[in-house]
């Protein structure tokens, strides 16, 4: 029964861990294109600067969203480095 136990723990870990993982991607993927926004926003075209407006917007909301979600399952996403994590 013990180790019916342990096996189970090992397997939330490891839930939580992907888990963790996914969020910082999102989390990194919100934050590259909020960057990619701001750059786009100073284009010429009307309709470039409205997309690139909206993405921000749209953007910075799911990052605040995507950067609450740790505070619930007690794990804090690190800081996006610019680099992908190896699978």
């Amino acid at each position: 029964m013990e180790a019916k136990l342990q096996g189970s723990s090992a397997a939330q870990a490891t839930q939580a861990t992907a888990d963790s993982s996914f969020i910082r991607e999102a989390n990194a993927g919100n934050v590259l294109e909020v960057r990619l926004g701001n750059l786009a926003v100073g284009r010429p075209h009307f309709e470039v600067k409205q997309f690139a407006q909206r993405m921000v917007t749209d953007h910075t909301r799911m990052e605040k969203q995507w950067s609450a979600l740790p505070q619930v399952t007690a794990s804090r996403p690190r800081p996006w480095t610019g680099r992908r994590s190896k699978m």
